[in-house]
């Protein structure tokens, strides 16, 4: 395997890590116990949603963008 493709893989791996922790902390919020704790809680967890937000989508773009490189590449060593 070559580097783009190792870096394509990376990127894929870092979506799944973060759309995992994403779907947990959604799960977290869905639950009526958190909103027994204090307010503070509830916006920390708020707070890493969003995080993990704007991370899954620069996550996303690189990986797209690792994609991308990868089959262009492939498309310039394919015989014509």
């Amino acid at each position: 395997r070559g580097p783009l493709s190792e870096a394509a893989s990376r990127a894929e791996k870092r979506v799944e890590k973060l759309s995992e922790e994403r779907r947990r902390a959604h799960t977290e919020l869905a639950d009526p116990a958190l909103y027994q704790k204090s307010g503070e809680a509830v916006v920390a967890v708020q707070k890493r949603v969003a995080e993990l937000d704007r991370a899954l989508g620069e996550a996303e773009a690189a990986w797209l963008a690792a994609q991308e490189a990868l089959e262009q590449a492939k498309g310039e060593t394919e015989p014509a």
